[in-house]
């Protein structure tokens, strides 16, 4: 794993402990965490580093119909660590 310490003292993790399916997405994409980490917040970010989306909720279906086309960063927050993955919106 390659983990970073962020000033805030949040572990992150870039090794992604979690699943995106399906990926590429068109409407919806899943989470499904490896440990059953328990999820507070995800955040879906744009290649420019806008966040675009955030769930705070309902984290098995997340709409992603209105982003437009393109690859985007997932930042899933836990208790005390984010981890990260990418998937692809047709």
């Amino acid at each position: 794993d390659c983990v970073n310490f962020n000033p805030a003292g949040m572990e992150e993790n870039l090794t992604p402990s979690f699943s995106i399916y399906p990926n590429p997405a068109n409407d919806f994409i899943s989470i499904q965490t490896e440990q059953k980490l328990p999820i507070s917040s995800i955040e879906i970010i744009d290649v420019s580093g806008k966040r675009v989306l955030i769930v705070i909720n309902n984290f098995n279906s997340i709409d992603v119909n209105n982003l437009p086309a393109g690859v985007y960063l997932v930042r899933l927050n836990s208790e005390n660590r984010s981890s990260y993955s990418k998937f692809v919106k047709q």
